[in-house]
């Protein structure tokens, strides 16, 4: 990885390799866990390859509403740049959850379970786990370990990127937009992202 905090903002595209790996490796590990209650997650290559273009083209239109004419000369930092790959992948969902048929009424009636819920939130869980790996990839201590988020926290995590990515559901566009709703929505989760950087990184 880049040290250069200033490289890394104009190649955060560096990390794309990786995000797909972590990507195929969470479709595999929740397969494992969901097979047996017939739930079945699908990563869906086109929407990944979607959800990071929509990242790219979004980091450009974020910046140029901020900068303006100085957007190719300023940076926004890793939280911006973090919450902008939140949000595409809560935008395009590239993973989808199925049931088999046969079982769909015993599974939604048990959808409270928390065995059930990374199952069902695999979007967001991911948006999480992209999270985990970019604030990683800019953590200056690598001996240290990160991310000893306790359970109860990162529950509320997930519901709020749940809530985040139901109001993204009807985007048409391939970009967040520059709409302050959702430059509001940008800064807002930087915040976050911030603040489990600051308590848990």
């Amino acid at each position: 990885m880049y040290q250069d905090d200033e490289q890394k903002e104009c190649e955060s595209k560096i990390w794309w390799d990786d995000i797909k790996k972590l990507a195929n490796g969470l479709e595999s590990a929740l397969n494992k866990k969901g097979n047996k209650n017939s739930i079945f997650v699908q990563l869906n290559e086109t929407k990944m390859d979607l959800a990071l273009k929509m990242y790219e083209r979004s980091w450009w239109i974020f910046k140029t509403f901020i900068y303006r004419e100085k957007a190719e000369k300023e940076r926004i930092d890793r939280h911006k740049i973090i919450s902008l790959y939140i949000l595409s992948i809560l935008a395009i969902r590239p993973f989808d959850v199925r049931v088999h048929p046969q079982k769909k009424e015993i599974v939604y009636l048990e959808n409270t379970d928390p065995e059930n819920r990374d199952l069902f939130l695999v979007n967001e869980l991911f948006a999480f786990r992209v999270m985990q790996i970019l604030l990683f990839a800019w953590d200056k201590n690598k001996g240290k370990k990160i991310f000893g988020i306790n359970g109860n926290e990162s529950k509320w995590l997930l519901i709020l990127l749940n809530n985040i990515k139901l109001n993204l559901e009807n985007m048409k566009v391939s970009f967040i937009s520059s709409d302050p709703s959702n430059v509001i929505s940008i800064l807002s989760l930087a915040q976050i992202v911030y603040y489990i950087e600051q308590v848990y990184v």
